[in-house]
């Protein structure tokens, strides 16, 4: 077998190699842009997965026992969002108000991705 070896190149900044509509120009100026980004970008903040979310969600209706240990194993069988929909149920059956917000507390604002993001909405 034989090796091949790459040469690493750096990856070029897209404001450099995209030019947007005007559309999507005048939308940033109007400050109706709105900027979708993958969950990697969540998960290098310090944000939960899906399943680590639903985790925490189930967690929180057990400790207050609107949930068993027997019920989360079985919620946890199933998929993330089920998960999550289900838990909203049995929360809302209860009068338990869910804290989905607390889960959701990555680092701060500070962070460099937080500046590259705010760069490519020309935010300061």
């Amino acid at each position: 077998m034989r090796l091949k070896w790459f040469v690493m190149r750096k990856v070029p900044d897209l404001r450099e190699t995209i030019i947007p509509p005007d559309e999507v120009i005048q939308a940033g100026k109007d400050g109706n842009l709105i900027l979708f980004i993958g969950a990697g970008v969540s998960r290098l903040l310090g944000l939960p997965s899906w399943q680590g979310l639903a985790n925490c969600i189930l967690e929180d209706l057990r400790q207050h026992a609107f949930l068993n240990y027997s019920e989360v194993e079985q919620l946890q069988t199933l998929d993330p969002k089920k998960q999550l929909s289900i838990a909203t149920l049995i929360a809302e059956q209860n009068g338990y108000p869910l804290n989905v917000a607390k889960h959701l507390t990555g680092k701060t604002e500070g962070d460099s991705i937080y500046k590259a993001i705010n760069d490519i909405c020309g935010r300061k």
